[in-house]
């Protein structure tokens, strides 16, 4: 005897089309929020570094300062990273005549 279940048709959720710029954003996204966080990272040592340096603090006092103004850092660097990442993304895909071909074929 056969009992009566419901299978639920598969969703697929991303495209092919999708999951292709979702690959082309990872590279220039990792290279660029890597970039950014260490120019703000640069930033702050050497501004920061000489006024903890005279006042003789232990060095995992300092490590502590340095790593929770990572926070900070990381909420200025996300968006901009996601920027370049799209500017950086498309712009090869427009150079590679790719959009093009999307359009053609009805995407």
């Amino acid at each position: 005897m056969r009992t009566a279940t419901k299978t639920r048709p598969k969703v697929k959720v991303f495209s092919i089309a999708s999951r292709y710029i979702l690959r082309e954003h990872v590279p220039p996204f990792v290279f660029a929020f890597a970039l950014i966080t260490l120019i703000f990272l640069l930033n702050l040592v050497f501004r920061e570094l000489g006024r903890i340096l005279s006042k003789g603090l232990p060095l995992g006092i300092i490590l502590e300062f340095f790593t929770l103004n990572l926070a900070w850092i990381v909420a200025l660097a996300v968006p901009m990273a996601v920027l370049m990442a799209g500017l950086m993304a498309f712009g090869r895909l427009s150079s590679d005549n790719e959009i093009t071909a999307f359009k053609a074929g009805g995407v």
